[in-house]
């Protein structure tokens, strides 16, 4: 079983083939391997969906499963989710199971906990960091039924519910919202801390609401819910009370304006300058500066933003919280982290730094900031090492989600037209087109780059540590540095880090003059800070190298998407500077690439003698 990362099960053709009395004793055999579960294949002929609800609901709550994948998302007749001939380019209308499938897939969303539950037709799932409840269930029968949750394990329970509903019959609601309080229910009946859910015959319908946790409580207290909103200007005075009221619990919000910052490419981030009046007091406004960064709706990046979440919520000490300080949170981080107040899937709402000087990648890290940059990120790393990131990003790290194999089918196919965008001299282009021929022509070596960096020393990285996510002292004898943005932030190759910052935010004169010194200096505070980390330095500079090369590669198969994300920005000026950023980011890849990996460490890789890396 040690050779075994996950394993898999499939379920095709409806209900019985696959309901027998071995899903117990398969759930126990994995839960005791400590392996992940999935059901990587389902399929089947239904078009109302509720085969697939009812298979859903049983393969989590029965045989534990943590991802259910759907096999033929666009077909003909009633095996698609989408009507459709791919072969005649031909795309139709949705399946009633389109609508069911949503109902999981949009709000039960990864890094979610799933509770465990009575009734085998509902999942229930539970987001940690926007403390927000999902319970989907379904009603297969001939006749209306009513589903009671009982929530009196919560201390409080208040409202409102949003709720949605999808009729399998596909002449009825596909996928209807409606609200409902507690105190007033209209198809749900109250008492107390439990409520009941009437569900039509063919439904399934899907309950959200918030939770909050109770300081020096093991319990959860359910929050009256409003509307998270997903555009700045969704925001209300409302929704900033409640969020703000309990940092502030003399004060009102009484006002407030907001501003982009014209920052952030999958995150709309904006300045909310919020007025307070003190209850029952005279006294002139107080104002308040906080941030907010919204996922942009054309970007299906929930995750990132769950992970960012997650690290807020888990890391570091909330406003507020001060008394629920973890370990991470004792053991403290190098960098400051700005304080989260308020995270969800689309929404961050953090504390304004003041008085903090910005530099953006383009221009670089000025280099007396370097040294300190790298030795902060060497501590870090130490302090979290062989981290198991638990809940954060899988795999870490901006561009980790392209696997080996991809990487040796796509490289061979991009390299030419990126080469063709960077402006080298002459001999620099041509040591480059040689170097990118050789890779392509063998084509394993990328999947070996690949594994050498996923098997390498191991410790919670950022992801994405450049200098534009730092907020740096004005005092240059100040060395408390602001470190933002962990939405990539997980388990991997620390030297990934200190790849992505010398490429992305280093001038490549800088980092020439000081790249050899920084990685001893790196190393050094690495080992010092920690006794048990065992790097030698002449591994950490084989790392650093393959990190190197490693991340030229992911910018080559990325380049048509980072060039078309720029491209879409929402104003000129973004769109201007997010292409000068990523032409200056692919240069400087270029030049560190030649600078770092040599003919020798070629030779060692076409030997497959990788003991010299690992």
């Amino acid at each position: 079983m040690a050779a075994i990362g996950k394993v898999n099960t499939h379920g095709y053709d409806g209900q019985s083939p696959y309901r027998g009395d071995d899903r117990a004793p398969l759930k126990t055999l994995v839960t005791k391997s400590n392996k992940k579960f999935w059901d990587s294949e389902y399929g089947e002929s239904d078009a109302t969906g509720l085969s697939l609800a009812e298979s859903i609901a049983l393969d989590i709550n029965q045989m534990g499963v943590s991802a259910f994948v759907y096999w033929q998302a666009l077909d003909s007749g009633a095996w698609g989710l989408i009507q459709s001939n791919p072969g005649d380019n031909w795309i139709g209308t949705p399946n009633p199971k389109y609508y069911v499938m949503l109902q999981y897939s949009r709000h039960i969303r990864p890094g979610m906990t799933i509770l465990s539950t009575d009734d085998s037709n509902t999942v229930m799932a539970f987001d940690t960091s926007s403390k927000l409840l999902v319970l989907v269930t379904v009603n297969s029968g001939d006749s209306a039924s009513t589903v009671t949750f009982d929530l009196s394990s919560f201390t409080t329970v208040a409202g409102p519910i949003t709720a949605w509903t999808t009729e399998t019959s596909g002449t009825g609601a596909l996928y209807k919202s409606s609200k409902a309080n507690l105190s007033a229910i209209t198809s749900t009946s109250c008492d107390g801390e439990r409520f009941g859910q009437s569900n039509d015959s063919s439904n399934v319908t899907q309950l959200l609401d918030h939770f909050e946790k109770r300081l020096g409580s093991p319990q959860l207290i359910m929050t009256s819910t409003l509307e998270v909103p997903a555009r700045p200007g969704q925001v209300t005075t409302e929704f900033l009370q409640q969020v703000l009221g309990p940092l502030y619990p003399s004060e009102r919000v009484v006002d407030f304006q907001w501003e982009p910052m014209n920052i952030g490419v999958i995150a709309e981030v904006v300045i909310f300058t919020v007025q307070f009046d003190l209850e029952g007091s005279n006294e002139a406004k107080t104002q308040r500066r906080f941030v907010g960064k919204f996922l942009r709706p054309e970007f299906p990046f929930e995750s990132m933003f769950a992970v960012e979440s997650k690290f807020y919520n888990e890391f570091t000490t909330k406003a507020g919280d001060a008394a629920m300080k973890n370990s991470a949170a004792v053991v403290g981080f190098p960098f400051a982290i700005p304080t989260a107040i308020f995270t969800s899937n689309v929404l961050i709402v953090l504390m304004f730094v003041e008085a903090v000087k910005t530099f953006t990648c383009v221009d670089g890290s000025p280099p007396h900031h370097i040294p300190m940059l790298v030795t902060k990120l060497a501590q870090m790393h130490a302090r979290f090492w062989n981290h198991d990131g638990d809940g954060l990003a899988t795999p870490a790290g901006i561009g980790s989600q392209l696997t080996g194999e991809e990487k040796r089918l796509q490289f061979p196919g991009c390299w030419k037209d990126y080469l063709d965008d960077v402006v080298l001299e002459n001999s620099d282009k041509t040591r480059l087109t040689a170097l990118c021929q050789r890779l392509s022509h063998k084509a394993d070596l990328l999947k070996e780059v690949h594994d050498i960096v996923d098997n390498g020393p191991s410790s919670l990285i950022h992801g994405d540590f450049h200098i534009a996510n730092m907020l740096l002292p004005t005092d240059d004898t100040d060395e408390v540095t602001w470190l933002l943005d962990w939405a990539t932030c997980g388990r991997g190759n620390p030297l990934r880090d200190l790849a992505f910052f010398f490429i992305v935010s280093v001038q490549a004169s800088h980092r020439r003059v000081q790249e050899a010194t920084c990685l001893e200096m790196y190393h050094k505070a690495l080992t010092a800070e920690k006794e048990d980390v065992c790097l030698p330095l002449d591994k950490l500079h084989q790392q650093y190298k393959m990190c190197v090369l490693n991340q030229f590669v992911i910018l080559v198969v990325y380049d048509s998407l980072s060039k078309s994300l720029a491209a879409n920005a929402k104003t000129e000026r973004l769109r201007e500077e997010l292409n000068v950023h990523f032409r200056e980011v692919n240069h400087r890849a270029c030049l560190s690439v030649l600078d770092n990996v040599s003919e020798k460490d070629f030779e060692l890789l076409e030997c497959d003698n990788l003991a010299s890396f690992i």
